[in-house]
């Protein structure tokens, strides 16, 4: 961003001005043939480039306005969490392995009921993917979390 800063003055300034030369020009017109050409074309062209550099200062300010953090006044930057955090009571299940009868039995409710909204018994379901198979599990993957989604929302 540059170092000047522009102000809403300047901007209803430049507006003004290239609204007043851009459709306002007509009375130029009328001068004599040798100059009214010239004129007329010269202040519509600078009428346009004033409203043209107005608009662009206006979406500049608001830009500038818009990127204004009320909250951190002083610019701070927090440190993210690096440190891997894990549940000891979560079940890690590869998904190389999804296509096990374990699996299915949980999807068709024969072996396993899967109540995730059950105050009572809490469940959590995690699913992950490999970003290096993503292409051989996405398939899976969207069956998997439909299903599951038809389940939690019955």
């Amino acid at each position: 961003m540059r170092s000047e800063r522009i102000t809403r003055r300047q901007i209803l300034l430049a507006a003004a001005a290239g609204q007043l030369l851009f459709f306002f020009g007509d009375p130029l017109r009328h001068l004599p043939p040798q100059w009214a050409a010239p004129l007329y074309v010269a202040a519509t062209s600078i009428g346009f480039l004033s409203l043209f550099l107005a608009g662009l200062w206006l979406g500049r300010l608001v830009k500038e306005r818009l990127r204004e953090d009320p909250f951190n006044d002083e610019n701070e930057s927090f440190m993210q969490e690096t440190r891997l955090i894990e549940n000891e009571y979560s079940a890690k299940i590869p998904l190389s392995r999804m296509i096990s009868p374990q699996l299915y039995w949980a999807m068709t409710g024969n072996d396993f009921t899967l109540d995730i909204n059950n105050p009572e018994d809490p469940k959590i379901l995690c699913v992950g993917n490999n970003p290096d198979r993503q292409n051989i599990y996405s398939a899976v993957l969207g069956l998997y979390n439909s299903h599951i989604t038809r389940l939690i929302n019955k």
